[in-house]
């Protein structure tokens, strides 16, 4: 089915009927998946997408990973004139240079190069020199002569594309991408533009695929027909968003006072304060929903000094409780999934009972945030993670305190709750934490950067699977990823995620959250680089002669 609604996304369910052209095609997706747009309706076939107040029709195209949604505006991605120059003097494709080196430009082929060599002749010739032509490491794939950076022709290249509903601009872009000029490619990484039109990345459409057809004999394979979704789980980032930071005004969760500050100016200011944050979340949340990102994580921080009030005693309560609750249904109704982990001071395994009290307090808090996001049913779906905390000298007597608090606390927070192992080797492990989780219920959250310091014995792939089994039934588990920071201790996070993450064959089963100082950059730098990968790894094998 294909369905539609305002203010939302043009979603496509297991199999669409599509208009294109005069064709009628199929197209299967193995996941909901969301085109951004403010406005958007269904007319004969039809898919309208667009910005308000302008609606304009768009294709929903098939087979490649990274098709997107492509705005009819023009994208700001200019060149400098002398570059422009340059790539368009490489458009020009072999047959034609052939033809010219023969002599005499742009000869059809019946007119050959003299009455005594015929047009069938001529291109004999022509694929023969291709066959003899020297391989240079390079372009192992096509001839070069020098530095030449074509690996096939232009037509060759549409040829090898044609029916899979790509722009001729898309096609560019990855004719130059292909050939190592990376900005060629940015007019087709800058489509997708988000709500406000600027600032939002693209939105990667990796589980549509076209159904093949029948190939008819001496038919070539087009690449519509070999296409395969990608195999990526669903990211996400936390807490605070650089790239609506760096707007004007800035757009943030995270408003904060001194303490100083705070008990001289009271209730009303940190109000104002969370009131605000609270109106941002719905604007993080929207961007999100642009930029392709259902997996978001949270933090208590949107409420400043949070517990050292009620929240119910902030003056703007009554606004702050209906504009978490506009931001819950807007999650809900685009399938986001929204998260916290508090602080590393919350250790409900202290022997410290003050301490262990406000550890049990501050998860409380958590909980009555999603309470007032309005998700009634509590479960590790907004789960709220936590680590054991300390050893104090003694595992079992740690881990027994712990599973001793667990019990004081209300059946919401419990249930949302999830426990996550920790890098010091004198810490918890996965293995250390798996019999906990069995005793109290509790599902681990396994961050693959930890392990890398504390694995206790346990293989990744064997840790990865035990903890998938601590979920309920219908939750998908939540895993953690990033990767050292290089320069500085081993433990530190880096900004980005420069290798493939790997999750053992679980890539459609899991969420993972990028812990990476980038934060959205990360997952959408990572995206691209997953994607262009991928296409590689698809295109070269159909570009060998």
């Amino acid at each position: 089915m294909l369905g539609c609604g305002v203010g939302g996304a043009v979603a496509l369910g297991k199999i669409s009927f599509v208009q294109r052209g005069t064709k009628r095609q199929r197209y299967v997706a193995t996941t909901p998946v969301l085109y951004p747009a403010t406005a958007c309706r269904s007319d004969g076939g039809r898919v309208y997408v667009g910005t308000l107040p302008t609606i304009t029709p768009s294709r929903v195209v098939p087979a490649l990973a990274w098709a997107a949604y492509t705005p009819r505006k023009k994208l700001q991605t200019k060149r400098p004139p002398g570059e422009a120059t340059k790539v368009t003097q490489r458009r020009s494709n072999s047959w034609n240079d052939f033809q010219r080196k023969l002599g005499g430009k742009r000869l059809s082929m019946l007119q050959g190069v003299s009455p005594f060599v015929g047009g069938e002749q001529m291109r004999e010739r022509y694929q023969q020199e291709r066959r003899d032509a020297p391989r240079c490491s390079s372009c192992p794939e096509r001839e070069c002569e020098g530095d030449d950076p074509r690996r096939c022709s232009w037509n060759e290249f549409q040829q090898l594309l044609s029916g899979c509903g790509l722009s001729s601009k898309q096609r560019a872009a990855l004719f130059w991408e292909h050939r190592g000029d990376p900005s060629a490619g940015a007019a087709f990484a800058a489509a997708g533009r988000g709500t406000r039109g600027e600032g939002s990345p693209s939105v990667i459409a990796h589980n549509v695929v076209a159904l093949p057809t029948e190939k008819k004999v001496g038919q070539q394979q087009r690449v519509s027909e070999v296409f395969r979704p990608i195999e990526m789980p669903r990211l996400g980032y936390a807490c605070s968003n650089g790239t609506l930071r760096a707007e004007r005004p800035s757009v943030y969760i995270t408003r904060g006072a001194r303490r100083a500050t705070f008990e001289k100016r009271g209730l009303p200011y940190v109000s104002n304060l969370a009131l605000c944050n609270c109106r941002d979340l719905f604007r993080v949340l929207e961007w999100n929903e642009a930029a392709g990102i259902p997996f978001f994580r949270l933090c208590i921080d949107m409420f400043p000094w949070a517990d050292q009030y009620a929240f119910e005693a902030l003056p703007d309560f009554p606004e702050i409780r209906d504009t978490l609750n506009s931001a819950g249904e807007y999650a809900r109704s685009m399938g986001h999934r929204l998260t916290c982990h508090p602080a590393q001071y919350v250790k409900l395994a202290s022997p410290d009972a003050e301490l262990q009290q406000i550890s049990l307090h501050i998860l409380e808090l958590h909980s009555q945030l999603f309470d007032l996001l309005g998700y009634s049913h509590a479960s590790p779906e907004n789960k709220i993670n936590i680590h054991v905390g300390g050893v104090y000298g003694n595992k079992p007597a740690s881990l027994a305190r712990f599973a001793s608090a667990l019990s004081r606390l209300s059946p919401h927070c419990r249930a949302r709750l999830t426990i996550e192992n920790d890098d010091s080797e004198t810490g918890y492990s996965i293995k250390d934490l798996i019999p906990l989780s069995r005793a109290t219920g509790v599902p681990l959250v396994f961050d693959f950067h930890h392990h890398r310091f504390n694995n206790g014995g346990l293989p990744e792939r064997e840790a990865l699977l035990a903890i998938v089994t601590t979920w309920p039934e219908g939750v998908r588990p939540v895993v953690h990823w990033s990767e050292s920071q290089e320069g500085r201790r081993p433990h530190a996070h880096a900004d980005l995620v420069a290798f493939p993450i790997r999750l053992h064959g679980l890539d459609s089963q899991l969420d993972v959250m990028l812990e990476a100082k980038g934060r959205e950059r990360a997952v959408l730098e990572y995206r691209r680089l997953a994607t262009v990968a991928y296409l590689h790894d698809i295109i070269h094998p159909l570009l060998e002669p």
